[in-house]
């Protein structure tokens, strides 16, 4: 059964939320200028696992916006489908054209140590965004979420908002090193958690059809089912989606990442409890800024920059100081 009671110390958390956004806010004002001397134009590109989740938009409008800052070109090259062979197929030919730098989001931790190896071995230098490779000597620095304290997040804010019971995870696949950690910190904060039943972990490889079976799976197993927990926009439209198709959005408490505009959209009409949203414009700035200040002035970046969260609830949705955070969609 859900709990519509939002602890005050949760709502001082999402109060301190609210500052870190003003603040950010505040450093990301001020008109847009131009380096003097432009003869040294630098050519980046950034590389994502796919061309439609508008967190990867977003990650190219706050790196858009630096590039444009810094008079500095980007480009933005993904496959037309995800996977390894995919990525790995894009970053060759990326590489082959020679850019002065490249930042991206692995496809598959292990599998694309490799091929980011060979590339900064060409002295093209990589940067990684959100999902790194499970090798850091791989690639010249990281800026990404905590996800390990995400998910960890997720059962704190299941735990505020829902009495009990049977609780799942409902992800993307393993194999991705931002979304692995992500279950790892929810699965060690349930088990200090003795009011949750924990159901263990549903993978859909970004498949609506497969998301919508695996609810009614965990619903044959557990029709008092508690709450789920949901890893990024593909799982929580598909989550939010069978849900409210059942009736069940009384009954069932869903914490979702990410921030796209249907997920706003759900969170405003009560088929969302709460949203863990990263800074995914945050997350192009830092890349462009670090691989420029590397480039122009030999300036070597932290090996990891962890960027903060906001959780937004139906109670915050409307702060203007929260608006920033929220996904958009770009043309590229």
């Amino acid at each position: 059964m859900k709990s519509k009671h939002i602890s005050r110390r949760v709502l001082i958390a999402l109060s301190t939320a609210s500052v870190a956004a003003i603040a950010l806010s505040a450093c990301a004002g001020g008109e847009v200028s131009t380096p003097d001397d432009t003869s040294d134009a630098l050519r980046i590109v950034m590389i994502s696992n796919e061309q439609i989740d508008p967190f990867t938009h977003t990650v190219y409008a706050g790196a858009k916006a630096k590039a444009e800052e810094l008079g500095v070109e980007l480009d933005w090259q993904a496959p037309a489908t995800p996977g390894l062979a995919e990525q790995t197929q894009t970053l060759q030919s990326v590489a082959a054209s020679q850019p002065d730098a490249i930042f991206m989001g692995a496809a598959d931790a292990d599998g694309m140590i490799e091929p980011i190896r060979a590339v900064v071995d060409s002295g093209i230098p990589v940067y990684m965004y959100d999902t790194p490779v499970n090798d850091p000597d791989a690639y010249l620095g990281l800026v990404s979420s905590d996800n390990f304290a995400g998910g960890e997040l997720a059962a704190a804010m299941m735990s505020e908002l829902s009495e009990g019971g049977p609780v799942a995870y409902e992800g993307y696949g393993p194999g991705i090193a931002s979304i692995d950690a992500r279950f790892e910190g929810w699965s060690s904060a349930l088990a200090d958690l003795p009011q949750f039943e924990d159901l263990g972990a549903l993978y859909s490889n970004a498949d609506i059809a497969e998301i919508t079976a695996n609810v009614d799976a965990l619903l044959r197993r557990a029709p008092d089912l508690a709450g789920i927990f949901a890893c990024c926009t593909i799982d929580a439209t598909g989550v939010t989606s069978q849900i409210e198709s059942l009736g069940l959005q009384d009954q069932v408490t869903v914490i979702a990442f990410d921030a796209a505009p249907e997920q706003i959209e759900a969170l405003k009409r009560g088929a969302v409890d709460a949203l863990i949203v990263q800074n995914a414009w945050g997350m192009g700035e830092t890349s462009v800024q670090a691989l420029v200040d590397y480039l122009r002035d030999g300036i070597e970046p932290e090996k990891t920059t962890h960027l903060e969260y906001v959780v937004i609830t139906p109670e915050n949705v409307d702060d203007p100081d929260l608006q920033k955070y929220f996904y958009q969609t770009v043309d590229f």
